[in-house]
């Protein structure tokens, strides 16, 4: 397994590289970095770890159409998903920023 990916290119692509070298199929079309507030919503509170969170990327599902026509999902549509009876995986990568103390 090669994890220099995660050197030099963006964690979206890096997250990526990591599951195709699995072997395992991420449906996404989401590259675009996301706020962890936007994402996590009345979850997300106004101190660490949370605001350690610099950008939340949405790498993609694991569910059965991965088996199948790949698609592309966008967070919105994996959101949307996670309010009803879901069998699957949603996976995120974080950039997180930690400050010495």
């Amino acid at each position: 397994m090669n994890l220099n990916i995660f050197n030099g290119n963006n964690l979206f692509e890096s997250a990526a590289g990591l599951f195709e070298q699995l072997g395992i199929k991420l449906n996404s079309n989401t590259e675009t970095a996301l706020q962890a507030k936007a994402v996590l919503g009345e979850y997300f509170k106004d101190r660490t770890p949370f605001t350690d969170i610099q950008k939340v990327y949405f790498a993609g599902l694991v569910d059965d159409s991965v088996f199948g026509e790949q698609r592309n999902i966008t967070v919105e549509q994996a959101l949307a998903r996670a309010g009803i009876k879901y069998n699957g995986f949603m996976i995120f990568a974080l950039e997180i920023s930690i400050k010495p103390t």
